[in-house]
């Protein structure tokens, strides 16, 4: 009774190729929470928001597209905010607190208790050193520091695609199609999401480091969630419980630190895996 409905027509030639669209709908009505979020909202493909025409911090950009992309964020050496990121809309993150994981990091020279964050989340490395976020889904926001909005982040631009290739020396992570790791929330879906290939992932280090990882999957044993950190040999496989979703914590020591990530998927769309890295803590 008294539903919004909402009609997407596509205008293209009836012989024009079609595909699935990214819709993102924010609550508009009573608090308005579109209405009080300073948000810039993109589309990946050919995206490029230079710095030098935007003077202050957009507080949230969040980016959206069909395909799996990815978006940096160019250095700028300046005292710059603190930054983080997560699979979901803008209107999931209030401060510092969310119930999507943060997927990325970086506090900047600010302490993790300023900003009201576990001190096991806080980043070594300053902000304005730059980002790449590989996005393995529809959607990626990127919150920067609310404190202090005078400081523009550097350039920020996307492309299409995903390498699975990552350094050991920012946060990050690499997950499966779709999965965000959201509480309570399913999973993306796209016919564009691959079920049946093998995904293998690199994270890798120059330099000594320590590393903690945090593998989140509701994977069985015939398609654990396979680590193996290089300087040992060793390898550890990751399983869910019974079927739902499990977390599992590793903690490397500092040694040069090259770590595989593999997983191979039972070829439906019920199993999924998120694997995040915190930065070295040195």
């Amino acid at each position: 009774q008294n539903t919004p409905t909402l009609t997407i027509v596509n205008a293209n030639a009836p012989s024009a190729d079609t595909g699935p669209v990214v819709l993102y709908i924010v609550e508009g009505s009573g608090g308005s929470r579109a209405g009080t979020y300073n948000t810039e909202i993109y589309e990946a493909e050919g995206f490029f928001r230079p710095n030098s025409t935007h003077e202050k911090s957009p507080g949230f950009v969040t980016v959206m597209s069909a395909r799996p992309f990815t978006l940096k964020q160019a250095p700028r050496y300046i005292a710059l905010s603190a930054s983080l990121a997560v699979m979901a809309g803008f209107d999931t993150l209030q401060g510092y607190e969310s119930p999507c994981p943060f997927l990325y990091y970086s506090l900047g020279n600010v302490s993790a208790t300023e900003r009201k964050l576990p001190r096991s989340r806080a980043d070594a490395g300053p902000s304005h050193n730059g980002f790449t976020l590989e996005v393995n889904g529809p959607i990626v926001t990127v919150m920067f520091d609310q404190y202090d909005p005078s400081n523009s982040p550097g350039d920020l631009s996307a492309t299409i695609g995903i390498t699975n290739k990552r350094p050991v020396q920012t946060s990050g992570w690499v997950g499966s199609p779709g999965f965000h790791g959201c509480d309570g929330q399913k999973p993306y879906r796209s016919s564009l999401y691959d079920f049946t290939t093998p995904i293998h992932a690199e994270i890798t280090s120059d330099e000594p480091e320590q590393i903690k990882v945090d593998v989140l999957t509701n994977a069985d044993a015939s398609h654990a969630v396979m680590l193996t950190e290089s300087s040992t040999e060793s390898s550890f496989g990751i399983i869910g419980t019974g079927g739902n979703d499990a977390v599992t914590t590793l903690n490397f020591g500092a040694k040069n630190l090259n770590l595989t990530i593999d997983w191979t998927p039972d070829g439906t769309e019920n199993t999924h895996f998120l694997v995040r890295w915190n930065g070295p803590a040195r």
